[in-house]
């Protein structure tokens, strides 16, 4: 992805985590691509090389379950796009960038078409095995606090999303590597939907705030 004039390599870093497709990043001092510091986003992670020009980060991935062989997940997708092998990692990494994503299947070639094909899907249904045309996986989730009802734990978003529900907005921030901790805002709050904000870090609880729900990753 292209570079873009930074201040630090923390922006950089923070960049990176916020870009869906970006799995790591190089940031350039200033003075050496430029008069001023350079942030780079990488759509893979590329090999290390010690070097006193820059700095440099690798986003961690939400875990993914093994694949699938044979299985299918049907229905509930958001995004597809076609694969130039049947290497259905390259849908398992894919879905663990996207913050919608819950699961996936890869479509063999010949099949819908001459090209295989991802389908990224925003919910993990039930697993259709015996199907020899599809592998699949899914996000597994980490374990989430009780909801914290009518609690607001302001401040360190790393992302604000659309969300139906406290318990929608507490599965998606369980699936995400990069959330820490969660508030959901009620709908009329900050538009007229629901919202959703994943927290890099805990922030403080702020008790008896009727706007809102939250938790925290254990």
């Amino acid at each position: 992805m292209p570079g873009r004039d930074i201040a630090s390599p923390q922006a950089c870093r923070d960049l990176c985590t916020q870009e869906p497709r970006c799995a790591a990043f190089t940031y350039v001092r200033a003075g050496l691509h430029g008069p001023q510091a350079r942030c780079y986003l990488k759509t893979l992670s590329p090999v290390a090389k010690v070097d006193t020009c820059c700095v440099s980060g690798v986003k961690a991935l939400a875990t993914m379950s093994a694949l699938e062989q044979n299985t299918d997940r049907p229905g509930a997708d958001y995004r597809r796009f076609d694969v130039a092998t049947e290497d259905a990692r390259l849908c398992r990494d894919a879905c663990a960038k996207e913050n919608q994503c819950a699961a996936y299947t890869l479509v063999r070639a010949n099949v819908h078409g001459p090209s295989a094909y991802c389908t990224l899907k925003s919910s993990a249904s039930a697993p259709q095995s015996n199907n020899p045309s599809c592998v699949s996986g899914f996000k597994q989730e980490w374990p989430m606090s009780p909801l914290e009802t009518d609690t607001d734990r302001p401040g360190l978003d790393l992302s604000g999303q659309d969300s139906a529900s406290p318990e929608a907005c507490r599965a998606a921030c369980s699936r995400d590597a990069g959330c820490k901790a969660f508030t959901f805002v009620k709908p009329g709050v900050h538009g007229p939907s629901g919202r959703c904000y994943f927290k890099t870090a805990i922030p403080q609880a702020r008790p008896g705030s009727n706007c809102c729900a939250s938790g925290v990753k254990w």
